[in-house]
């Protein structure tokens, strides 16, 4: 049977698919009677058959667009290079669709852009989405999920794992103490990264007739982890006149263990005895004082020697003491004073005691440094012409002990580029200016432009910015 059919303005695809499919069941042996033909609607809003039932609707115009990604999954290193991975869309969208790019963990890893923007026009055009690891504290591996979602898709993911860089562990300091017998010195202990649950590290020496450690037991959270607490080591008085030795082991379940190295002087021998053994300044802070005695009366004077490993770090008020049979148990003191210097690393130094037959003994002095390190600019806001070029200079705050890049990058390189894009530092020339020239990239519009200059450098915890304002220098024109 034939039909003729009067087509309503907008059916022809519909048409097209219906048409199609009446063809494949034929081809298929299929099909029904004509009763059960499929009818396309009518110019005035009725079937065919009767004119008063509703319009048939339109066969389905087939699956609407989704996420292509590749690939779904990343392992990138806590500290390493950032991961990249692709989305494009299998079909074209009804109009422009916005994708969200969110990650589920942004303390593990980070990705950007935050939104990615297809058309009908490049809908299959893969964009790129960066990921980057984020170094943490702890020593844990984690993983997290950088999720893609748009309106009318389903959401897609990418498995993000991340090796972590640290490795837990027991840290002491010092590690070599020296006490005479009957007294005390004292040693920091914390742990090396942050734990995922409480650790707790017992203290034991290894012969308490020569020097006990006391608490027997520390024990670290993850909110304390590396807040150093004290172990006391107390030298064990004896009737001897040797000097002895033990270790002060520390330890914990699955961590390698931490120890000290214990020297206790005998005090029924003539001795140098310095307290305390260790001395904790602050650059830039007050200078404290260690007590020199001798432990035995002697049969004439004893002069001894003081001198510091690194007067560039710490500095001492005087070089010698002298003892006297009348005054040997009377405690004389030197004091240490942290040296201001132009670095930003912290430093460990060993003031000497010494005398002639007798054994030398030693304090360490610890410096913790003040200084951050930082990228400085000349001017954080330059201004340039389209076509033209400007300068601003950088150097670094501080000495950066071993050569160090500074990295300039533009935001919006079809606005602004730099020249030079790396410049390097070593400890001789941090202070010097280097220059850095701003070229106004030349455009066929009329609208002026910003972009921001970032500079940064591993040796700098934070980055510097400049902001540069672009003058357009076109003028419109009408040409005839």
């Amino acid at each position: 049977m034939h039909r003729f059919w009067h087509l309503r303005p907008g059916t022809h695809l519909w048409l097209v698919a219906a048409v199609a499919g009446q063809l494949a069941l034929a081809a298929c042996g299929g099909g029904g009677d004509d009763d059960d033909d499929t009818h396309p609607p009518d110019a005035g809003g009725g079937s065919d058959a009767t004119g008063g039932g509703e319009d048939a609707a339109p066969p389905d115009a087939g699956p609407g667009p989704a996420f292509t990604v590749t690939p779904d999954t990343l392992t990138l290193a806590e500290g390493g290079a950032s991961g990249t991975f692709t989305v494009a869309l299998t079909a074209p969208p009804a109009g422009s669709i916005e994708v969200t790019v969110a990650s589920s963990d942004t303390g593990a890893v980070t990705a950007s852009p935050a939104t990615l923007t297809f058309t009908s026009d490049d809908y299959d055009t893969p964009q790129t989405v960066t990921v980057a690891p984020v170094d943490d504290p702890d020593a844990a591996d984690e993983s997290a999920t950088v999720t893609l979602s748009a309106a009318g898709i389903d959401d897609a993911t990418v498995t993000v794992t991340v090796t972590d860089d640290d490795s837990q562990g027991i840290v002491v300091s010092p590690t070599e103490v020296t006490v005479v017998e009957g007294a005390t010195g004292v040693v920091s202990v914390r742990l090396a990264a942050e734990p995922a649950a409480n650790v707790t590290v017992t203290v034991a020496s290894s012969d308490d007739t020569v020097a006990t450690a006391a608490p027997s037991t520390l024990v670290f959270t993850p909110a304390d982890w590396d807040d150093p607490q004290d172990v006391t080591i107390e030298g064990v008085d004896d009737e001897d006149v040797e000097d002895e030795t033990a270790t002060v082991t520390l330890s914990s379940t699955g961590l390698s263990n931490a120890t000290v190295n214990v020297t206790v002087a005998d005090d029924d021998s003539l001795n140098i005895a310095v307290a305390p053994p260790t001395v904790a300044l602050t650059e830039g802070g007050a200078g404290k004082t260690i007590g020199v005695t001798l432990t035995q009366q002697p049969s004439a004077d004893v002069t001894v020697t003081i001198a510091t490993a690194d007067p560039d770090a710490v500095a001492i008020d005087k070089t010698s003491m002298t003892f006297t049979p009348g005054n040997y148990s009377v405690t004389q003191l030197v004091t240490v004073t942290p040296v201001d210097d132009d670095d930003t690393l912290n430093e460990t130094v060993a003031i000497t005691f010494s005398a002639p037959t007798l054994t030398s003994r030693t304090a360490t002095v610890t410096v913790a440094d003040d200084d951050t390190q930082a990228i400085l600019v000349s001017d954080a806001n330059v201004s340039v012409t389209e076509g033209g070029t400007a300068t601003f200079t950088v150097r670094l705050a501080f000495n950066p002990v071993i050569d160090a890049d500074v990295t300039i990058t533009s935001s919006d390189t079809n606005a602004v580029t730099v020249s030079p894009a790396t410049v390097t530092f070593s400890s001789d020339t941090y202070q010097t200016p280097k220059t850095i020239t701003v070229t106004g990239v030349q455009d066929d519009d009329l609208a002026a432009a910003m972009a921001t200059l970032t500079l940064s450098s591993a040796v700098a915890p934070d980055d510097a910015t400049v902001a540069v304002a672009v003058t357009d220098d076109d003028s419109q024109a009408i040409q005839v």
